[in-house]
């Protein structure tokens, strides 16, 4: 009963805290970050808390990014793997969500600015270098959640210091997935090129 009185009054003290805030327009991960520094005394828990609102907030950020790719991508491959990700990231996000309330950790509710504008502008890119470009971006968002699991891996808190170390086994495999596409996609660009040019070659001595 105590642990579900405290998450509802971080809730409430976060939402009160971005309703109040004169910055209307602040990334919903600084107001988390904030709220977490006002209410959490204790400094390791504090670093664990900044670490966990981190990993919250790349999830939201990879979750669109995938979403963006399983719609946008023409590479059957990306799609698939893109799919496989919104599922991940789904629930990874609903897990830590849970696990950050039973700790009175707030946490961001949805993806940072930064994030956001990455999607935005992936999603003007041309078709024809966007699968190789969300890729890239896919695999620096894990490579990074990767990074902060391995700290909160570290945590005084056994509770999410079990939670970081089971789920860095699962972003590595993502990651690693998600080299191996990069390397097909621009595989397959490049023999697409390459059989571009040959074509135009072609062309070239007909008209000849």
């Amino acid at each position: 009963m105590k642990t579900v009185i405290n998450s509802f009054l971080v809730g409430a003290l976060f939402f009160a805290f971005a309703c109040n805030n004169p910055r209307q327009q602040e990334d919903s991960k600084d107001i988390a970050e904030e709220t977490n520094e006002e209410l959490i005394e204790d400094n390791e828990m504090e670093k664990s808390a900044d670490l966990v609102v981190d990993l919250v907030s790349l999830n939201h950020d990879e979750l669109e990014l995938a979403e963006l790719a399983a719609e946008k991508a023409t590479s059957p491959e990306v799609k698939n793997v893109a799919s496989e990700l919104v599922k991940e990231h789904n629930k990874m996000i609903q897990d830590l969500t849970a696990l950050a309330a039973t700790k009175g950790i707030s946490i961001p509710m949805e993806p940072s600015q930064e994030g956001m504008d990455k999607v935005n502008k992936l999603r003007e890119e041309d078709a024809e270098n966007f699968d190789e470009k969300i890729v890239s971006e896919l695999e620096s968002a894990h490579r990074e959640t990767v990074d902060k699991l391995e700290k909160l891996a570290d945590a005084e808190d056994p509770d999410l210091q079990t939670w970081a170390s089971n789920n860095i086994s699962k972003v590595q495999a993502h990651l690693d997935v998600l080299k191996e596409t990069e390397d097909d996609v621009t595989k397959n660009d490049r023999a697409r090129e390459n059989s571009d040019n040959n074509n135009m070659g072609v062309e070239d001595e007909v008209s000849n």
